[in-house]
């Protein structure tokens, strides 16, 4: 099986891969679900991939989720971290495909996200090998 993991930009990272490489299995997105809109006004800052020439207008976050979909995709987001602060919202109209945790946190990746992650993880890699 092939999954992608990340957070911060590693999670937008592995958002896009997902999204555009169908032999990614699964993927978790860590802490970078915020929608462009949402870092515009929150003054988060642009990632590179939003600044291809046109990209902004062809598709959002959650065209990326939706792209992945019926995949398994975990979603991790913290109430306190601009860069996933609207991921309910996104995740509104999501498929069963995909899997959210929420925490009260901030950006940083703190131990009961991470053991979430390593756990999905795990589960996926040993449900895609059989």
């Amino acid at each position: 099986p092939i999954g992608v993991a990340g957070h911060s930009f590693g999670g937008l990272v592995a958002l896009y891969l997902a999204a555009l490489d169908c032999r990614c299995d699964f993927a978790c997105v860590s802490g970078a679900t915020a929608s462009l809109a949402t870092r515009r006004i929150n003054g988060t800052g642009v990632n590179m991939f939003e600044v291809v020439p046109g990209l902004s207008g062809l598709c959002e976050t959650a065209d990326l989720i939706r792209a992945i979909e019926p995949r398994p995709l975990l979603v991790v987001s913290a109430q306190y971290d601009p860069y996933s602060v609207d991921a309910d919202t996104l995740l509104a109209d999501a498929a069963g495909s995909v899997t959210h945790v929420r925490s009260g946190g901030v950006h940083a990746l703190d131990n009961a996200r991470f053991e979430a992650i390593i756990s999905w993880v795990s589960d996926q890699a040993a449900s895609h090998a059989r």
